[in-house]
């Protein structure tokens, strides 16, 4: 009897119940790039507003009338004028007045300076699932356990057994 219960011992302590864990990791990575491009551009106008100026030179005497009839007459023929889109010139002399007249006309102007500018943003977005799985398994009773729960609970077994099997040999024997 001692010998069977080291027996039963050693093989309780030498097979154990219990569970296992298993684990199933599943990881997905994502990455996305992205690539943006941007265009700037000003546009700066500047414009000039029309100049209108008079330029009016006094002609001095020179003290004999007939130098300055002359000098008269010589500026009484000079009488420029020349013009083109909105721009222009006028030159005459006034006799009355002894005057060398130049008139401007200077047509108002627009200038246009474009910058621009080119900028480049690249984005990289990186996105990781991971998904966990935890199982718990168990692993199977031992056969020993089954032996030693037969064993013990033997004597119940058997007369139960022969309480289903009593009416069954009554039949046989008639």
């Amino acid at each position: 009897m001692k010998k069977l219960m080291y027996l039963l011992a050693v093989l309780l302590f030498s097979s154990c119940l219990g569970t296992k864990k298993i684990m199933n990791q599943k990881s997905l990575t994502n990455v996305k790039n992205s690539k943006e491009l941007i265009k700037e551009s000003t546009n700066i106008t500047e414009k000039t507003a029309p100049i209108n100026d008079h330029v009016r030179t006094p002609v001095v005497s020179s003290g004999n009338t007939q130098t300055d009839k002359k000098i008269d007459e010589i500026l009484s023929k000079m009488n420029t004028q020349k013009k083109s889109g909105s721009n222009g010139y006028k030159q005459y002399y006034d006799e009355q007045a002894r005057e060398l007249v130049t008139s401007f006309l200077i047509g108002g102007s627009q200038s246009k300076f474009v910058t621009s500018t080119r900028n480049e943003d690249t984005q990289k977005t990186e996105e990781q699932i991971t998904e966990e799985y935890i199982f718990k398994k168990v692993k199977l009773i031992p056969w020993w356990v089954y032996a030693l729960l037969v064993f013990w609970f033997l004597p119940q077994i058997l007369t139960r057994f022969k309480i289903f099997a009593d009416p069954f040999q009554k039949l046989l024997k008639k």
